[in-house]
């Protein structure tokens, strides 16, 4: 059986349900779902951390019950027993390899955030179906959604702040973007596609507004009703669009990889991490800079 710990926000949660769903159907066994790291204010705390729910039941995927106790508990069991294996994301070399390979471990326990493009095309089109939004939207996403699926061109624009900001563990782990990556962007979409339409979605929509607003034509939406446990519809509302400006975020990544539209331009920045590549994270296909 494939154990994965979510851990993060909603992108995060998705990249370990995604790696842990081609993990199982390439051993061919279960996967189960652990939400005791993520929901403990313990865990939260030591790691300083921002505390997260689980999110994944947008998708309708059912909440796995959480304990803290049953999470420490396996990664024990991973380290004492050697039938059982803990398996970091840090073990790059590993899963670069031939996953089947750890068919020999009949409980895999995956600890970490997996988020490598590659882990995820094997299965793709089984992991789009398994992430069509299911909960009800509200009125105001239905109208924007309308007004997205109606654009030429329509691309959203994500800033990412929160915690990037705020948290220091993250301040030190994340490139903080600048004025001149947005402006680069704009440029590339400008470029190549006609008359486009930009949504824009941040975590924090006013001090977007009021410093990046010049940057983007006078037609832009700056999207700002969806917050708290209504954020996931900002990624409902990205996926609908045809092209995306991603931020070094995961949440935003999922926006973009999820649009459905063949001829999509995708730009996302080089450089996510403060003292480690980003390469491993990018789709060939999507622009960096």
């Amino acid at each position: 059986m494939v154990h994965t710990y979510l851990i993060g926000g909603l992108g995060n949660q998705i990249s370990q349900y995604a790696f842990g769903l081609n993990l199982s159907r390439q051993l061919d066994t279960q996967l189960m779902l652990d939400i005791g790291l993520l929901e403990s204010n313990i865990v939260s705390k030591l790691n300083n951390i921002t505390p997260r729910s689980f999110e994944l039941d947008i998708f309708g995927i059912s909440r796995p019950s959480a304990s803290l106790m049953n999470s420490v508990t396996g990664i024990i069991k991973a380290r004492v027993y050697n039938r059982s294996i803990l398996l970091r994301d840090a073990d790059i070399e590993l899963l670069q390899g031939d996953l089947r390979s750890l068919n020999k471990y009949s409980e895999i326990y995956c600890l970490g955030y997996f988020h490598q493009h590659t882990f995820f095309t094997p299965i793709e089109s089984i992991i789009r179906e398994k992430l069509r939004f299911q909960k009800p939207l509200s009125d105001e996403t239905k109208l924007l959604s309308e007004k997205i699926d109606k654009a030429t061109n329509s691309v959203f624009l994500h800033v990412r702040r929160g915690d990037y900001i705020s948290n220091s563990k993250a301040v030190q782990t994340y490139i903080t973007l600048d004025e001149s990556y947005y402006t680069k962007a704009i440029h590339t979409i400008l470029e190549h596609k006609e008359s486009p339409k930009f949504f824009v979605f941040s975590d924090d929509p006013s001090w977007v507004k009021s410093n990046y607003s010049h940057l983007i034509s006078s037609g832009a939406m700056f999207v700002n009703h969806n917050s708290g446990l209504d954020s996931w519809q900002d990624m409902y509302l990205m996926s609908r669009c045809k092209h995306a400006i991603t931020a070094n975020s995961s949440f935003s990544w999922w926006g973009a990889w999820l649009i459905d539209y063949k001829s999509k331009l995708i730009v996302t920045p080089n450089k996510w991490f403060t003292n480690q590549s980003s390469e491993y994270i990018i789709p060939q296909e999507w622009i960096c800079m």
